[in-house]
C-alpha cells in the first residue's frame, strides 16, 4: 500500500496509472484503487478508469505493458537484480523509468547527538522486522557516546520487539522471507563481534525455535575497524531481517569523522543517511563527502516521510545511476533534500555558511 500511495503524486499532474496489486496482497490494493479512489474520482466529475488495478505478476505484466504506446512511464518497486532488467526493457522501448529498488541505510550518533531521540530513531529499525526500505539498518556511533547509546537502545528493544501476531496493536515482528539470510549474518557477527539480545529464531509467541518463521529482534556490537577488514552481508546486501549492528568509531573526532564517511561512501546503496549532531560543520562535511544519497535527515526521524521533499529517491542499488526522486512535478539530483525539522534559525544559518551556499 506503501507503494501504491505514489500513484497520487503521478495523477496530480494529469497521469493515468496502472497499479499492479501484489500476489497475496490484491485486496488491499485494490481496496484503495476500488473503494476510495474511486468513489473520489467520480465526485470529481473524473472518469474512475483513470487508475486501474491489474493483478498479474510483475514480470508478465510489465511484458505486457512496457511495449504499449499508451504507456509512457514505468515506475518500478523491486528488488535491484529485477530493477536492473526492468530498466532495459524500457530504455529498447524508449520509456522513462523511474527505480525504487533497494535501501541499507546509516544512522550516525555523533558524540552530542540529543541521545534519547537517537534512540528512538533507531528503534524505527525493527518496523516489519527491517523489511521495510526507508529505516536504519546500521548505526555508526562516536566512541564517547557508545556504552552510554547502545545500554539506552537495549533497553527500548522490548518495547519493539513482539511479533505482529502476539501483539497486534503494538507488534513490529513479521515472519521472514529468507531465514537464512538472517542466520549466515548472525554468524557473521558473532565472529566478529558480541550479540547483545536476539540472536535466534522463534515461532510467533516468542518461544526459540530453530525453525521458526520470525527472527528475534537482534542487536550486534562491532569495531569500525572489523567493519573495514571483513566483507559483511549485512552491509553489502539490503538487510531484510531484524539484525541491527551497532558500530564503535574510537579515535580523534577527525579520525571518526573520516572513518564514518569512508563507511558510507563504500555503501552500495543510496537511499538516506540520518545524522544526529548539533556540529552543523560535521553534517556539511558529512552532506559534501559522503557521496550520493537520496536524503540526509538531520536530528529528525529516520524513517518519517518529509513534509517537503520526496521519502524515495537515490542513486546505486537504491534507484540506479540517475537516483531520481519519484515526486513528478520535479526533477531532482542524486542528493536531492536535506532535511532539518528540528534545526533552529542559527543552526540553519551555520549549516548554509559551512556548505558555502549563496543566498
Amino acid at each position: 500500500l506503501i507503494q501504491a500511495a505514489s500513484m497520487f503524486s503521478m495523477m496530480l499532474v494529469g497521469n493515468a496509472v496502472i497499479v499492479r496489486a501484489p500476489v497475496g496482497n490484491e485486496r488491499g490494493v485494490q481496496f484503495l484503487v476500488q473503494e476510495l479512489l474511486h468513489p473520489a474520482l467520480q465526485r470529481a466529475g473524473l472518469p474512475p478508469d483513470v487508475a486501474t488495478v491489474v493483478t498479474m505478476r510483475a514480470r508478465p505484466a510489465l511484458t505486457a505493458l512496457i511495449p504499449s504506446p499508451d504507456i509512457d512511464t514505468i515506475v518500478f518497486f523491486g528488488n535491484y537484480r529485477v530493477g536492473r532488467e526492468v530498466a532495459e526493457q524500457a530504455h529498447r522501448h524508449q520509456k522513462k523509468i523511474v527505480l525504487e529498488l533497494e535501501g541499507s541505510d546509516h544512522l550516525v550518533v555523533w558524540k552530542d547527538a540529543d541521545l534519547p531521540r537517537a534512540v528512538q530513531s533507531a528503534s524505527r529499525a525493527w518496523m516489519a522486522s527491517t523489511q521495510a526500505c526507508a529505516v536504519p539498518k546500521h548505526v555508526l556511533v562516536h566512541g564517547e557516546i557508545f556504552d552510554r547509546f547502545l545500554g539506552a537502545y537495549l533497553e527500548e528493544v522490548p518495547r519493539h520487539a513482539r511479533t505482529v501476531v502476539s501483539d497486534r496493536e503494538r507488534g513490529m515482528l513479521v515472519p521472514l522471507l529468507h531465514p537464512e539470510g538472517y542466520l549466515a549474518a548472525l554468524e557473521q557477527m558473532r565472529e566478529l563481534g558480541q550479540i547483545h539480545c536476539g540472536g535466534h529464531l522463534m515461532d510467533a509467541d516468542g518461544t526459540p525455535n530453530p525453525t521458526g518463521s520470525f527472527a528475534a529482534a537482534t542487536v550486534a556490537s562491532l569495531s569500525a575497524v572489523a567493519t573495514f577488514e571483513h566483507p559483511l552481508l549485512s552491509f553489502d546486501e539490503e538487510i531484510s531481517f531484524p539484525l541491527i549492528p551497532v558500530v564503535r568509531f574510537d579515535g580523534n573526532d577527525d579520525q571518526i569523522a573520516d572513518h564514518m564517511i569512508e563507511l558510507i561512501r563504500a555503501s552500495r546503496f543510496g537511499l538516506r543517511l540520518s545524522v544526529w549532531t548539533r556540529d552543523m560543520a560535521l553534517l556539511a562535511r558529512v552532506v559534501r563527502e559522503a557521496g550520493s544519497v537520496g536524503l540526509v535527515l538531520c536530528n529528525d526521524d529516520h524513517a518519517r516521510s518529509p513534509s517537503y521533499a520526496s521519502p524515495w529517491g537515490g542513486p546505486r542499488r537504491s534507484g540506479g545511476p540517475r537516483g531520481e526522486s519519484h515526486l513528478f512535478w520535479e526533477q531532482t539530483s542524486h542528493l536531492q533534500s536535506i532535511v532539518g525539522a528540528h534545526l533552529d534559525e542559527e543552526q540553519i544559518e551555520a549549516l548554509l555558511d559551512a556548505l558555502g551556499c549563496i543566498r
